[in-house]
């Protein structure tokens, strides 16, 4: 089945909800019509978006957006240790988590409450509270858009990475669809609870994953604005890689500087605490602003349009470059004129007052 709307409201399309209006709207509720769909559209531009979570529409868009809303899953194989389950790319993340923590399927517990559907995790290599989707991935069914063939690729073969995957590279980007994801769950759950806001239910005897999965649901309520009340599309910004000897620079320079060891080449440096260093924590910029309990996420207060997001976002990029010699990448997707956001992605030719840390 295929829903068609014309002149979608994009502001309904992302959470942002910045204004704008696509040329047209495709829900395609079987990804089997998907080849159909591509020869239809063979002569005309379009996007596949997903829940909107993490795409930000700069202006009209003035193409066909496709939006994949099957949500179907299946058990393919099981035994004593593993379940293999397969997922249909348009089914809400959390609601896919929720349903494996109820059915004993162990391994995503820590990525509840995560906005997005399922399609999407494999892209972003989604991460939160120690655990990231790439532990338990399986494969991935995608199509391609150019030609309609439809492959299964290994996890090996997505190149997962922090908040990185195949899928982002220039010519896989816009070309390989991911259809489903197939999942590899344990049966037998083991706690992660290295992360510091989970550390306290080390003191809980009998700890079950459905304690851990409310805990997680708890700390992104109380640190997260829900969108449908606050527009934004969760952290704005990636928490950058850097290599050791940068940041132990950056360690005599700012004793108090927050981080996480990634391996012994790189260090993974926390973005909303240098953009609370440089006092952008809960500011406003009339109809956008930066979180007040959270730096990493700007908000639409209600009529913001995309200029003064983007606006924002670089003089945000400016002041931590500036401070601490580190340019921060925008996280979500953009749809739409590239010129007005194209310059969020490196610093200015000659910009820096921050030489120290080379």
């Amino acid at each position: 089945m295929i829903i068609k709307n014309q002149h979608a409201d994009l502001s309904r399309l992302s959470t942002m909800g910045l204004p704008g209006y696509a040329a047209e709207l495709w829900q395609i509720a079987d990804n089997r019509l998907l080849p159909e769909v591509i020869t239809q559209l063979s002569a005309q531009p379009y996007q596949v978006i997903g829940g909107g979570s993490n795409v930000l529409f700069i202006g009209d868009y003035a193409g066909v957006l496709i939006q994949l809303t099957d949500t179907r899953l299946e058990v393919i194989e099981q035994n004593n240790d593993h379940v293999y389950v397969k997922v249909a790319a348009g089914m809400n993340w959390h609601a896919f988590v929720s349903h494996c923590v109820q059915q004993g399927w162990y391994g995503l517990e820590n990525l509840a409450a995560i906005p997005g559907t399922v399609g999407a995790a494999p892209i972003q290599n989604i991460g939160a509270y120690g655990v990231e989707c790439a532990q338990v991935l399986h494969s991935v069914d995608v199509i391609d858009l150019q030609s309609a063939i439809t492959q299964t690729w290994s996890k090996a073969q997505c190149h997962l990475g922090y908040r990185d995957s195949i899928f982002k590279r220039s010519d896989i980007k816009g070309r390989w669809l991911i259809t489903s994801v197939t999942w590899q769950l344990s049966r037998h759950w083991q706690a992660q609870l290295d992360y510091p806001d989970l550390q306290s239910l080390r003191d809980i005897k009998s700890l079950t994953a459905q304690q851990v999965f409310a805990q997680v649901c708890d700390i992104r309520a109380r640190k997260l604005p829900d969108p449908t009340v606050l527009a934004n599309v969760g952290s704005f910004f990636k928490n950058p890689l850097i290599p050791i000897h940068q940041w132990q620079i950056l360690q005599k320079n700012f004793p108090n500087i927050r981080g996480f060891v990634v391996d012994e080449q790189q260090m993974k440096v926390a973005a909303a605490w240098m953009i609370d260093q440089c006092g952008w924590k809960g500011q406003g910029r009339g109809a956008v602003g930066v979180h007040r309990e959270q730096a990493l996420v700007l908000v639409n207060y209600g009529s913001a349009t995309a200029q003064q997001l983007v606006t924002l976002a670089h003089d945000i990029q400016l002041s931590v470059w500036q401070t601490f010699g580190i340019w921060l990448l925008p996280e979500p997707e953009f749809v739409g004129d590239a010129a007005q956001w194209q310059h969020l992605l490196q610093p200015p030719e000659g910009f820096t007052n921050a030489a120290f840390y080379v």
